[in-house]
């Protein structure tokens, strides 16, 4: 979804709404909050929105490659000490600055070992390190099944060529794609969150945006 980002293919993402209670409904946006009531009741909950409001500023991780090195070395949690690896970024020393996974270091190393270029997670992405920045344009909350074929297009659904020409892919399947950007979007989700995530029909946040 980061490349689909950068060729201007996704302005949405859909992230499940947590916190909501059983047996209530949404009853509307606030300014970055969903407001949620038992139906014919009075109960009223509302839940802060996770990616803000319009105008708000995003910044994406991603897949990176830094160069560094590893140590062994003890920290200190809670008031305890911790034996283990650490990687030590050096980055920062260097004229290049990171990589990314279309653009990849000639050498990569493996394992744990000395200075050298290493392919890092998504997760442990430094804020220096990340090349996409968003500008939330709209956040709503609306139920999962209830994406339009325009906002299945906008979140990246990825078209395919071949015989397929018209046709979105099945991330369950490549064998096959779907005339549906819908059904696309819809494997896409259960590849990401799991069988069945689909069915569940969560509630989740919508959220536009554009990238500055």
């Amino acid at each position: 979804m980061v490349q689909a980002i950068l060729a201007g293919r996704k302005t949405q993402t859909r992230r499940i709404l947590k916190g909501v209670p059983d047996g209530m409904v949404f009853y509307g946006n606030g300014n970055g909050v969903a407001d949620f009531m038992v139906e014919g009741g009075f109960t009223h909950k509302q839940i802060k929105l996770r990616y803000g409001v319009p105008g708000d500023q995003l910044w994406v991780r991603e897949t990176f490659y830094a160069f560094g090195r590893w140590e062994y070395r003890t920290t200190q949690k809670k008031g305890k000490d911790h034996d283990g690896w650490h990687f030590l970024d050096l980055t920062d020393d260097l004229d290049s600055g990171y990589r990314y996974l279309n653009d990849p270091p000639k050498v990569v190393m493996i394992g744990r070992g000395g200075n050298g270029w290493y392919k890092r997670p998504s997760l442990f992405m430094p804020r220096a390190a990340s090349r996409i920045l968003l500008e939330v344009v709209n956040n709503r909350v609306e139920r999962l099944q209830d994406i339009s074929e325009a906002d299945a297009i906008a979140e990246g659904v990825e078209p395919i060529g071949g015989m397929f020409v018209g046709h979105y892919k099945n991330y369950l399947n490549n064998a096959y794609g779907f005339i549906s950007p819908y059904n696309s979007y819809m494997t896409l989700w259960e590849y990401i969150n799991g069988p069945e995530s689909w069915s569940k029909n969560d509630y989740v946040t919508a959220t536009s945006f554009r990238r500055i």
